[in-house]
C-alpha cells in the first residue's frame, strides 16, 4: 500500500515514518510539510493511503479534504485536536488519531485501510469484457460467460456456453483474474461459476451438461460458500 504523509510538525512525520518503516505491507512515497505541496503531487501521481494533520499554515486539513480530487484513497487524520472528529468522519475518514499516537493504534488504523484498498483492487467486475485468442482471432467474451476453467497441462481452457478458449495460462493465474464472488476452485483442475451450478450429486457437480469432481480438500469450502437452506 503507498502512502504520503502531510503534516507541519517534523517529530510527527518522524515518527510516522519510523512507524511506517516497521510496517511490511506499507511504501512511503512522500511526505509534505504543507497541503498545498500535496495536492500538487497528487495530481499527477496516485496514492493508496494519506496521513493527514488538521493544523497547518496555509490550508487546514479539512480544507484539504474539501479541495483535493476525490479517488479510491484512504484518509487517516493524526492530529492534536479532538475537536475536528466529528467534521473529518463526515469525509469518510478511516481513522482519527490523536497525538501522541502509538504504534499501536497506527497499526491498527492502517489495517483498516489495507484492507480497504485490498478489497477495492481484489474484486474484479463481472461486467469486464476480457479479450481471448483461438486460432487466429482475438475475441472479446464477458467473465460472466465463463462457466467453468479446467486446467489442461500448462494450459488453462475457459469454457463458455457456445465455446471453449485454451490459454496459455495456469488456472491459478486465470482464478486470480476472476471474481472471487462468483467463481469457486472445486478441484485442483476446476474452477466454476457458483450461480450455473445446476446441481451436485455425491462429489460431482452438473454444470451446462458437464460434470464436473468436488476434489476431497476443496468440499468443506465448496458447502460453505454455496447459499443453502
Amino acid at each position: 500500500m503507498k502512502a504520503i504523509i502531510i503534516d507541519d510538525d517534523q517529530f510527527s512525520i518522524s515518527l510516522l515514518e519510523q512507524f511506517i518503516a516497521q510496517t511490511e505491507f506499507i511504501h512511503l512515497q512522500q511526505t509534505f510539510s504543507d497541503p498545498i505541496s500535496a495536492l500538487s503531487y497528487l495530481s499527477s501521481n496516485k496514492t493508496d493511503l494519506i496521513l493527514l494533520d488538521i493544523e497547518m499554515p496555509k490550508m487546514s486539513g479539512i480544507e484539504f479534504l474539501n479541495t483535493m480530487q476525490k479517488g479510491d484513497q484512504k484518509i487517516i487524520l493524526v492530529t492534536s485536536h479532538k475537536e475536528y472528529a466529528l467534521e473529518a468522519f463526515e469525509h469518510h475518514v478511516v481513522d482519527y488519531l490523536v497525538k501522541p499516537v502509538t504504534y499501536a493504534k497506527f497499526f491498527r488504523a492502517v489495517s483498516a485501510a489495507g484492507e480497504m484498498v485490498s478489497r477495492n483492487s481484489e474484486t474484479p467486475s463481472d461486467d469486464e469484457f476480457v479479450f481471448v485468442k483461438k486460432d487466429s482471432r482475438i475475441i472479446q467474451i464477458r467473465k460472466s460467460e465463463i462457466l467453468w476453467v479446467e486446467a489442461l497441462g500448462d494450459y488453462a481452457v475457459l469454457n463458455t456456453a457456445k465455446e471453449k478458449f485454451v490459454l496459455h495460462n495456469t488456472l491459478k493465474s486465470v482464478g486470480e483474474k476472476l471474481p472471487a464472488q462468483n467463481y469457486i476452485r472445486v478441484h485442483r483442475s476446476f474452477i466454476v461459476r457458483t450461480d450455473k451450478i445446476e446441481k451436485i450429486e455425491d462429489n460431482t457437480i452438473f454444470c451446462n451438461n458437464k460434470t464436473i469432481p468436488i476434489g476431497k480438500s476443496y468440499r468443506e469450502e465448496v458447502f460453505k460458500k454455496l447459499k443453502m437452506f
